[in-house]
Parts: C-alpha cells; sequence; structure tokens
C-alpha cells in the first residue's frame, strides 16, 4: 500500500512519539513533559509564561496548564503568579528539572543520530532542508 505524504508523516511521527515515550518512561516524564523542561532550560533564567508556552507549543492553555501541574507535582518546575496580575502564571524549572533536560536533550541526539544513520551526510544535510522547506510552506 502506498501511503500519502501526510499519512507517512502522520505514522512517522506517531511511532517517534511512542518510542519516545517508552524511553523517558524509566524518568517519569512523557515526551511533552521533556519538550517543556528542555524550552525552559533554554529561557532566560529557566522561567517562562503559560502565555508564552502556548504560543511557543501552538497548543491550548488546558494542554499547557496540565503538563505544567504535572511537572510541578514532580518537583521538575515551579510556578508562581504575578502580584500585579493574577492571571498571568510564571513556570521556572528546578535544578532537578535542568538535570532531567540535560540528560533528555542527550538521549534526543543520540535518538536523532540512530534515525539518521541511514543517511549519508550529504542525504542528511538535503532531508533536513527538504524538512525545514515543507514546514515553512505549511506554517501559518
Amino acid at each position: 500500500m502506498e501511503y500519502g505524504i501526510g499519512e507517512l508523516f502522520k505514522r512517522i511521527s506517531d511511532n517517534l512519539e511512542k518510542k519516545a515515550n517508552m524511553a523517558l518512561s524509566d524518568s517519569d516524564i512523557t515526551l511533552s513533559q521533556s519538550h517543556m523542561l528542555l524550552v525552559l532550560r533554554k529561557t532566560e533564567g529557566g522561567e517562562s509564561t503559560l502565555k508564552d508556552m502556548e504560543k511557543h507549543f501552538r497548543l491550548a492553555q488546558s494542554c499547557i496548564a496540565g503538563i505544567a501541574i504535572r511537572l510541578e507535582k514532580k518537583g521538575l518546575i515551579t510556578s508562581y503568579t504575578e502580584e500585579s496580575d493574577k492571571r498571568i502564571k510564571h513556570i521556572k524549572i528546578t535544578e532537578e528539572g535542568k538535570r532531567l533536560a540535560e540528560t533528555t536533550e542527550e538521549r534526543i541526539k543520540a535518538h536523532d543520530q540512530q534515525l539518521l544513520s541511514v543517511f549519508s551526510e550529504e542525504e542528511k544535510k538535503s532531508f533536513r532542508a527538504l524538512l525545514e522547506k515543507m514546514l515553512g510552506s505549511i506554517e501559518d
């Protein structure tokens, strides 16, 4: 059976997410949670607002809030509201969260290398360029 391009990407994405969640299970976090930690780790001061996270991930407030709540329960982030506007919630990565994000980033790089191991160096560059071009054509 020949799949359309969209279906191929969906199947690849689903498989990658499943394998990543399995690999992260020993750390007791999900792929979505690890992504939030990785973003926080790279932000100034290791913190952000939930609103900025919504924009970054293009997810609904309820999804981002749920991820943040679970990370806070695990001691990987802390949260607080602004004194001047209680509607604005900030999250900040903890030292434990930073350590886990670092380990996770190393695992992601190793996994990426494994995925791309079937390509030559030139093919890797071309593949990345084509993916970025495709993404640019569909992002709003």
